[in-house]
This record gives structure tokens, C-alpha cells and sequence, in this order.
């Protein structure tokens, strides 16, 4: 007997079973963009990942990829390569227990393909918009992931998936990687602020985090599948501040300087990483770091050091003003110039910076310290003058604040107050080279009054 027609209720059905996210789904779809590129990366000679789910999530994109320009994708490729290739797999290999949580997690197959995740035990945590998930989970409904996977539908705009991963087991006191990739740029900055520091109040010490983040041009330019949604930006050396105000230290680099041969654009998209900053909480729980005001009124106690810091002080200013002058008299001179004096001082740098009992109150005397000095490709062409010159003055300034702290025994919270502090207000903001002179002039009447 021949099977009954299927009613147009049960057909209109089944249909909606198997419909991907749509292109008028705007962000959501570019989560299928992602998996696109993802299958796209199979065919290559030498593949950087290997997504066996990618083809099945993207879905058809034929008739979408006729009518629009959407690339090779090489930037997410490479972007995800550098998460699992320099974090992830060390992270799995390290941690004996860790959280992942993937925030905008989108059609992330990690859980799947990622054979560290083997290793030790970790769990998963996927965040997205309902939308997203349902197709995700529909789709991969048959496979076993490599670990615990608990995938969340929420808003991050809202703060309630902070109550909602704590309900699906989220712990405070296991250390946490968390990865938000491709995310930043398609939230309100404000929302972005709220999210971090709701991420870092849930992360012990050990705690890690990678973003991605464009330059504001990016994000007014308004033009592709991509870029069409990004809302804001920040400049290269805006980020560690922006980071640390949230509560986290980072290192920033841009996805040039890791292309691995791709066409990942042109200083454009940023790379970010680093960890949870330390809190007073954090220190006043580890008795080796417990720093009572009355006991003294100097952190750093060792007297070899603040000597070392003082004839490193009083051989720097010359060298720095040497810089100083150079670069005004001729910018490309000044600038090898700079990078010369910056390999050369950065041993004695370490040395002073290891000599605080805070190591993370380095930030508090200027949040440049927390970064490589030489990690800015200073030498490509396609940096301005202005961008450059306000980098070599940054740094410079910050080089003469830490050895005065070092000088005189400062803790970076002791820093706020200080004459050389004071003076380094009021040249907040001020990039042109010859405020270096300024500041190194006020550092070198202070480290020689008795």
C-alpha cells in the first residue's frame, strides 16, 4: 500500500527542520560565512585547519557566492590557527581541569575536530543566539564531541548569560580560556566593557583570554558581508588600557605579523591576548605578596636593586635624549635609533620589573610596560609618521617613569602623587617627541635629590 501524501501542515514543517540560517539574519549569518570559509580551507594544498563539519554547516552558499565578493577568508582561517595552535593545544596540554567558553561561538566546531581537547579534562561552553544554536545542534545532533560541550542560547548584550552559564556549571575556581573571536567588533562598546569585567569576575588567577579587534577605519568603512556590521574599533595602542579596565593584562599584535603567508588585509584587524589582572582580593589571600603601608614605605626592599635602578636611571636619560634628538632631526634615523636603545635597555627593564612585589602594579605606572616595546612593526611603510612618533615618545616616557619608581624603591601604586607622575599628567596625550625631554628632565632632578 503506497505511503499517505504528507498533509501541507506536516511539509511547511519539515521544511523549517531543514533551513539554514538565513542572509536577512545578518550577524548570525556570518556564522555560516565562517563555516564557508572553513570548508573552503579543505581544498587548499596545505591546509591551516581541517573542519571535516564545515561543509555540512555552511550549507549551500552557491547561489549567495554569485551575487556577493566574499573572499577567501583568510583572516579567520589564520585567526583560528593562531588560537589553536599558540594557546589552545598548550592550554589542554597544561591544564588538568580548565573551562573553554567560546563567547559568540557561532558554528565553532572545536568541540568536535579538536583532538587536544582529549587530553586532561576540559569543558566546553558555547555561547550564541538561539538562532544559531538550533541549527548548530540540529546538524550535528549524531556526532560526539571530545569533551564536555554545554552550549547556552543568550544575548551577551544582556548580563543575564552570566546567571545562565553558572547554572549550566560554570566554576569560578577552575581556570578559564576565554576566546572571543570575531566578536567584539559587532557588539556596542559598552556592552563589550560589561562583558569583560563580568568575565574576569568569574576567572581565578591563571585565567586566559584572546579577542580580535579592528582599527576604528575598519569599522567606519561599512563595506562587505563582514565589515557591514562593525560598530567600533581601537586603534593599536589604545587596546592594553581598554583591556586593563576591565580586568585584564593583554599583548596586542596585528594579524599581519601571523599570516602564515595569507592575505590577512593590511594593519587592519588586531590580535589580542593575555590574562586576568590581579586583584586585591588575589593579594591579600597569598601571604607572600601581603603588603602592610605601615610597615614601610618603600615595596621595592632591595637595596641592590634601587642602586642597580638608579645607575640604569642615570645611563638611560642621556641615551633617551640622544633618541629624542635624533628623531626630531630626522624621523627614520630616530627611529632605528630608538630600536636599538630599546633592545639594548630591555634586559635591565626586566630585571627592574621583576623586582616588584606587585609585578601587575607595573600597569598602574604606565600600561606600556605590560606590553613588548618591540612588538609594534615600527618599520613598515604603511605606518604614519604621526603613529610612530606617538609609539617611540609612549614608550620612552614609559621607560623613564619605571626606573624612577625602581630608583626609589615605588611600587606602581606608590607612583599616583609623585612629582614625575604629576609631570607625566600633564603630557597625557601629548605625542610629539620633544615631551620626552620634559619628562626626562623631572626624573633626573628627582633620582638626584638626596
Amino acid at each position: 500500500m503506497p505511503a499517505k501524501e504528507p498533509t501541507k501542515k506536516k511539509r511547511k514543517r519539515s521544511k523549517k527542520k531543514t533551513e539554514a540560517i538565513k542572509e536577512t539574519d545578518a550577524v548570525p549569518f556570518t556564522a555560516r560565512l565562517m563555516a564557508y570559509y572553513r570548508a573552503q580551507e579543505r581544498n587548499n594544498q596545505s591546509p591551516l585547519i581541517d573542519d571535516p563539519f564545515a561543509e555540512q554547516l555552511a550549507g549551500d552558499m552557491t547561489e549567495y557566492v554569485s551575487k556577493h565578493s566574499v573572499g577567501r577568508g583568510d583572516y579567520p582561517v589564520v585567526r583560528s590557527y593562531y588560537i589553536e595552535t599558540r594557546f589552545l593545544a598548550p592550554w589542554c596540554k597544561s591544564q588538568a581541569e580548565s573551562q573553554i567558553v567560546l563567547l559568540g561561538a557561532g558554528l565553532d566546531t572545536r568541540a568536535y575536530r579538536f583532538k587536544p581537547l582529549e587530553e586532561n579534562e576540559h569543558t566546553i561552553f558555547e555561547i550564541d543566539l538561539r538562532v544559531v544554536n538550533k541549527y548548530k545542534e540540529r546538524l550535528l545532533k549524531d556526532e560526539t564531541p571530545r569533551c564536555r560541550l554545554v552550549r547556552l542560547s543568550a544575548d551577551l548584550s544582556k548580563r543575564r548569560w552570566v546567571s545562565e552559564l553558572k547554572k549550566k556549571g560554570f566554576s569560578k575556581d577552575v581556570p578559564t580560556f576565554w576566546v572571543l573571536e570575531g566578536l567584539v567588533y559587532y557588539m556596542e562598546q559598552e556592552d563589550v566593557i560589561t562583558l569583560l569585567k563580568e568575565a574576569a569576575k568569574m576567572s581565578p588567577l591563571g585565567s586566559l583570554i584572546f579577542a580580535d579587534v579592528c582599527v576604528p577605519g575598519l569599522a567606519d568603512a561599512m563595506y562587505g558581508p563582514l565589515m557591514m556590521h562593525f560598530k567600533w574599533g581601537l586603534q593599536e595602542d589604545e587596546i592594553p588600557d581598554f583591556f586593563a579596565a576591565s580586568g585584564w593584562n593583554v599583548a596586542c599584535s596585528f594579524a599581519d605579523d601571523h599570516d602564515q603567508g595569507r592575505d590577512v588585509g593590511q594593519r587592519g584587524l588586531i590580535f589580542v591576548q593575555g590574562a586576568r589582572k590581579e586583584s586585591l582580593a588575589d593579594l591579600t589571600t597569598t601571604k607572600a605578596k601581603k603588603i602592610q603601608p605601615e610597615e614601610s614605605t618603600l615595596s621595592i626592599t632591595d637595596p641592590e636593586l634601587q642602586t642597580f635602578s638608579l645607575q640604569t636611571a642615570q645611563e638611560v636619560i642621556p641615551q633617551i635624549e640622544h633618541v629624542v634628538n635624533t628623531f626630531k632631526n630626522n624621523p627614520k634615523e630616530g627611529l632605528t635609533a630608538y630600536l636599538d636603545f630599546v633592545e639594548e635597555v630591555k634586559p635591565s627593564m626586566m630585571k627592574i620589573i621583576k623586582g616588584f612585589q606587585d609585578v601587575t602594579s607595573i600597569g598602574r605606572i604606565s600600561p606600556r610596560l605590560l606590553r613588548d616595546p618591540l612588538s609594534m612593526d615600527l618599520l613598515t611603510l604603511r605606518r604614519a609618521p604621526d603613529e610612530v612618533e606617538a609609539h617611540v615618545s609612549g614608550f620612552l616616557k614609559a621607560i623613564l617613569m619605571l626606573v624612577y619608581c625602581g630608583a626609589k624603591g615605588l611600587e606602581g601604586s606608590q607612583f599616583s602623587g609623585t612629582p614625575v607622575h604629576k609631570e607625566a599628567l600633564k603630557q597625557e596625550g601629548v605625542t610629539d617627541i620633544s615631551s620626552v625631554s620634559i619628562i626626562a628632565r623631572t626624573v633626573k632632578e628627582e633620582i638626584t635629590k638626596e
